[in-house]
């Protein structure tokens, strides 16, 4: 038990002093665990912010409405439209969903 534990501690020292030798990768672990963590834990958003879904209702009915108030709320922009095409290709929603005439 004794051996490997200085065995251990002797492969430690040897990597302590690779890394002394070779400065970029020495940076790049300070780097990877000061500021890199720092940057992540304080700017990571979890929630949805200013997403535009487009919604195709056909139906006109009371639950496609309540299907729209579902997914609205103060970080989702609805738009009600007849087609979804032209503002999903120029990029004025980011995600679409249709309600089928006679859906029940």
């Amino acid at each position: 038990m004794r051996k490997r534990l200085a065995n251990i501690l002797a492969l430690g020292i040897k990597e302590l002093f690779s890394i002394g030798a070779d400065p970029v990768m020495l940076v790049l672990i300070v780097y990877t665990f000061t500021y890199a963590v720092y940057a992540v834990a304080t700017g990571a958003k979890l929630g949805i912010e200013h997403a535009s879904v487009a919604i195709v209702d056909e139906d006109h009915s009371a639950l496609s409405r309540r299907i729209a108030n579902v997914i609205a709320n103060d970080s989702v922009n609805i738009r009600k439209v007849d087609s979804v095409e032209a503002m999903m290709k120029g990029g004025r929603a980011s995600c679409s969903s249709g309600v089928a005439a006679r859906m029940r």
